[in-house]
């Protein structure tokens, strides 16, 4: 959690909580357009600094990882991502990938999630609102993993 913390404060990214749930996992949220451009699912060169300290701290323990992707309630659809729920669960497949690859991270300690617009943290009914709500969180359970 302080390592979390701290790589927040030292990134000076204001889209970013950190918060320990109720079962002790800490989870990172990313909001807004800092990993990804509007309904796109490719990193952000000013996202990688963040998920490549990130990863290192992933890489200190052995704790399971869930990755989950939300969207806003702005209809989605091209052939990449005919819905949200593509483009939710490509954005925490690429977030997963990224981690795994950079940390050199056991892939089976992670779980992808992607839950389209359906788990909202605020209303969406303006524009703030909706870039809180598509975001990416990263948690950090304290279940370790066993291959």
């Amino acid at each position: 959690m302080r390592l979390s913390k701290n790589l927040v404060t030292e990134a000076n990214l204001e889209d970013i909580d950190v918060v320990l749930t109720d079962n002790q996992s800490v989870k990172v949220s990313v909001r807004g357009n800092l990993l990804f451009d509007l309904g796109k699912a490719d990193l952000k060169p000013e996202a990688i600094s963040f998920l490549q300290q990130l990863a290192r701290i992933i890489a200190t323990n052995n704790f399971q990882i869930e990755v989950a992707g939300h969207t806003d309630n702005f209809p989605v659809s091209n052939p990449a991502y005919p819905t949200n729920w593509e483009l939710s669960s490509a954005r925490a497949a690429r977030v997963a990938r990224y981690l795994i690859q950079f940390g050199k991270v056991e892939p089976g300690r992670f779980t992808v999630l992607g839950h389209s617009f359906y788990q909202p943290t605020v209303p969406n009914d303006s524009l703030a609102n909706k870039a809180k709500n598509r975001r990416v969180d990263i948690t950090i359970t304290r279940y370790e993993y066993t291959p």
